[in-house]
């Protein structure tokens, strides 16, 4: 049984609640630059976290949010930058919303398909980024940052009436996605929790396993600390860097999926 390191327990503990202090103060400095009470802020976000129907807004907001930081996380250790996250979720929602409204299929067969053809499509956004880096030596923060633009205008392109999408009133939206492909929700008052918050906790689980609990894990967490010492161990820096990234790209493409599988059934211009 391993010795419980008190140095890195206190570390764990000190590091959030030092950030939450910073947050606060630096919090308080501006609000109260602007003439205003910060108690009086606090005291009207304590009210509102306690309202049940503002819990599950605040759970079913999280969500996507959770995603988010976990695709940034798998490139930021290894060091690596993925700030094309917008970009990577939004054309990963837009062509799983094609192919799920171009189907009709089983529940148990045509929700995992819209998620894989998401998760897919966001691995090779996110891929490209990893090529350029390895091969060509372009910083992923730049061709990230760009492929959202680029992301942006693939998918201002193709959502156009008479090409991949519909026009209905004002909008403009991919065909809507069948019943069996709305994902489930869980029954709170006065309004449901979004059920896709399941696969994130589990998506959470599967991150931690994999990078603290895998061979895998270990080489890429060694890449992040050490390239050389890596490269030295066998491991190839390269194959790493479009590894993490088409990962990062895979966890980007579950980000629309509460929104398009709970919400609007379909990616739209007010998506």
């Amino acid at each position: 049984m391993k010795k419980l390191d008190k140095n890195k327990l206190i570390l764990a503990v000190a590091a959030p609640l030092l950030a939450i202090v910073a947050a606060l103060v630096i919090t308080s400095v501006i609000i109260a630059a602007t003439g205003k009470d910060p108690l009086h802020a606090y005291q009207v976000m304590v009210d509102f976290g306690s309202k049940s129907d503002s819990q599950v807004w605040i759970i079913n907001k999280a969500t996507p949010y959770y995603l988010s930081a976990l695709a940034v996380a798998i490139g930021f250790r290894m060091n690596l930058f993925n700030i094309g996250v917008d970009g990577q979720y939004r054309i990963a929602a837009f062509f799983a919303a094609v192919v799920g409204g171009s189907l009709t299929l089983p529940g148990f067969v045509q929700i995992p398909l819209v998620i894989l053809v998401a998760m897919v499509v966001g691995a090779i956004w996110a891929g490209i980024a990893g090529l350029l880096k390895t091969t060509r030596g372009v910083s992923e923060v730049i061709s990230t940052i760009m492929l959202n633009s680029i992301g942006a205008s693939v998918i201002g392109y193709f959502l156009q009436d008479g090409r991949l999408a519909i026009k209905e009133g004002n909008l403009i939206h991919t065909p809507y996605l069948p019943d069996s492909a709305h994902f489930f929700e869980i029954p709170t008052t006065p309004k449901p929790v979004y059920g896709f918050v399941i696969v994130a906790a589990l998506a959470g689980l599967v991150y931690w396993f994999v990078l603290s609990r895998t061979r895998f894990g270990f080489d890429l967490r060694t890449v992040g600390r050490s390239e050389s010492a890596a490269q030295a161990g066998g491991v190839s820096v390269k194959r790493m860097v479009v590894t993490s990234m088409v990962l990062s790209g895979a966890v980007a493409g579950l980000v629309g999926m509460p929104t398009l599988l709970g919400v609007s059934y379909n990616y739209g211009t007010d998506f």
